[in-house]
């Protein structure tokens, strides 16, 4: 019997369809593992920026970033373009998300070797709500037997029309407390507590010798 030849074009047909299916495997691993992780908003006095972690990447690798932002409730992601085509794993949003009030998502997507990740989405963000407010600047201005204190709220990213940057005491009602504290034993502690309720400073003057100041603040109408 005469053994039957395979055609040529059948065995390289084989052969590719095994090629084809060995490399989509491998393009979907590495569209695993290459995905950002831990994508999420940080933000101190409404500078937001978003950050993540990147996926498992391999020595020698070289790895893009792509982020997306839209409001809550949009269909439509919008690029943002300074951060397209990145290495760095953030990316500052202020001005994408100045309405402070409103909801927020972001996502993230890497690219290595012409292989796309799927996008990882951030939780949704809402500044007002979720902003750190810093301390306040504190100047100390000493006389004879006393010392005054000026307080000022820390400054927004944004800016009046003629320049100058919103005070976070526009946005919020805060409330510093200032603490005299005497380092000798059983002496009361003195507290004043002071509202800002614009950008203005607050001042407060007291008699000292041998104490100890302390400062801290709150905000009493984040709701």
């Amino acid at each position: 019997m005469q053994a039957k030849h395979i055609p040529l074009c059948l065995i390289k047909c084989l052969l590719w369809s095994g090629v084809s299916a060995a490399l989509i495997l491998e393009n979907q691993e590495l569209q695993q593992r290459i995905r950002p992780q831990r994508v999420e908003f940080y933000s101190i006095n409404f500078n937001n920026t978003l950050h993540w972690q990147p996926g498992r990447v391999g020595k020698g690798e070289d790895i893009t970033y792509f982020v997306q932002y839209k409001v809550y409730g949009q269909s439509s992601w919008k690029n943002k373009e300074e951060c397209w085509q990145i290495h760095e794993g953030l990316c500052d949003l202020t001005y994408e998300t100045s309405d402070v009030r409103e909801p927020y998502y972001s996502r993230v997507k890497s690219v290595s070797a012409g292989v796309h990740s799927n996008w990882t989405i951030s939780c949704r963000f809402t500044p007002w709500r979720e902003t750190i407010i810093g301390p306040p600047s504190v100047t100390v201005t000493p006389r004879n037997r006393s010392i005054t204190l000026k307080l000022k709220a820390p400054s927004s990213p944004y800016k009046r029309k003629k320049g100058s940057k919103i005070s976070m005491a526009y946005f919020y009602h805060l409330l510093y407390q200032v603490f005299l504290i005497n380092n000798l034993p059983n002496e009361h502690i003195k507290q004043w507590k002071m509202t800002c309720l614009t950008g203005c400073s607050c001042k407060v003057e007291t008699y000292i010798c041998g104490h100890l100041l302390a400062l801290s603040s709150k905000v009493t109408n984040r709701s």
